[in-house]
């Protein structure tokens, strides 16, 4: 929902009054000075949702975008949310001007939950925009006694903040003309017995859109199902929202 004029904006959340939420920010939290935790309260006892769905913000007069929250308890009326902050667009823009006590509407959730529950191996694959749903995914992994493991594409200065949400993952440095091109190689480094368990794992391809495309590809090539490989965009060059 990244676009629309502003007297459509106002119909959607007229249309969809059921799943728009009254929060207040409770909380806020710099992980890091580029990743801005949010903690939002409000009344979701009825609503259900599920693991690694989104929600929405009206960002401004005439755009939306979607976010994972991190955290997300319905009895407890609890959403945290990771803001990664670009510097950047409207989105970032809203979440930068987010402080302690603002109320605002809350859309969703949004989407289906990408998480695998019968799998014991899951394997991640993303960016900066990934944190979130890879901090939330890590969350219940660990509650079911699985495993993860995975690779970050980032900028050097970002390399700190895998740790800073206690995420375990290899890191690798992001190329601008090729977003992928140090992911694609350590996935194709992946061979031998670690391979062997790793291959019919679940693959959780996220971030760049462009990054995505490639990396499934390699799967493919290496045999991965496709009924294994759960993708979901957040950004694409040359667009302002997915």
């Amino acid at each position: 929902m990244p676009h629309m004029p502003k007297w459509m904006g106002n119909v959607v959340e007229t249309v969809f009054k059921k799943f728009i939420h009254d929060v207040t920010v409770a909380e806020i939290e710099y992980i890091h000075p580029n990743l801005k935790r949010v903690t939002f309260t409000g009344d979701f006892s009825t609503v259900d949702f599920k693991l690694t769905q989104a929600v929405a913000f009206r960002v401004d007069d005439i755009h939306y975008r979607n976010y994972t929250p991190n955290f997300f308890d319905s009895e407890t009326g609890i959403c945290s949310v990771c803001f990664y902050l670009h510097g950047n667009g409207p989105g970032s823009a809203f979440a930068s001007r987010l402080t302690v006590g603002d109320k605002l509407k809350m859309m969703g959730p949004r989407g289906r939950s990408l998480y695998e529950e019968g799998s014991k191996y899951h394997f991640f694959f993303g960016d900066e925009t990934s944190l979130g749903l890879f901090n939330s995914l890590k969350s219940v992994i660990h509650a079911n006694q699985q495993e993860y493991l995975g690779v970050l594409t980032l900028h050097p200065d970002l390399f700190a903040l895998p740790d800073k949400l206690d995420l375990m993952l290899d890191v690798v440095p992001k190329d601008s003309a090729m977003p992928y091109e140090h992911s694609a190689a350590y996935v194709n480094s992946l061979q031998g017995k670690l391979w062997d368990v790793w291959q019919a794992s679940i693959f959780y391809l996220t971030g760049n859109a462009n990054a995505i495309k490639g990396v499934r590809k390699i799967l493919l090539n290496k045999g991965v199902s496709p009924r294994n490989i759960r993708v979901q965009a957040f950004w694409a060059e040359g667009k302002q929202g997915l």
